[in-house]
């Protein structure tokens, strides 16, 4: 494999490892993580993006998912806020996964035998081998 395909195969296990899951203490949560987007859920039931955000008091800032239009949202007028986090439990499974695989695959491998010693192989009649006595050791 290239090193194109390894990394596209590990920016996916990667991007497979986060979930979008409720943030349980914003005001903590936004200036230590810095996540690039939340989604706030206003009390009207309105859902809104807001890309870079930051908290200043009691107040969420941020813009408008694709411009630079800012937005604010006051925090006690916030029913839910909404982010990309690590997902541990899947982190935890695919790790685990991944590691089954090269292990069955290195016991794989170490069961396929090869040749005996001293064989040479012809295509047309197959594993040509010297008799038992002769063989190279």
């Amino acid at each position: 494999m290239n090193c194109r395909v390894l990394s596209i195969l590990a920016s996916l296990a990667a991007a497979g490892c986060m979930t979008v899951r409720p943030v349980l203490a914003p005001t903590s949560f936004i200036p230590q993580r810095s996540p690039e987007l939340v989604w706030v859920t206003h009390e009207s039931g309105e859902v809104i993006p807001i890309a870079r955000p930051s908290i200043r008091g009691d107040t969420l800032h941020g813009h408008w998912v694709g411009t630079s239009e800012p937005v604010t949202v006051a925090l006690p007028q916030v029913r839910a806020i909404y982010a990309r986090q690590p997902a541990r439990a899947r982190t935890a499974f695919f790790i685990a996964g991944a590691g089954a695989l090269v292990g069955f695959i290195a016991w794989r491998a170490s069961q396929i035998g090869g040749p005996p010693s001293g064989c040479v192989f012809d295509p047309r009649s197959g594993w040509n081998c010297p008799p038992e006595g002769r063989r190279a050791r």
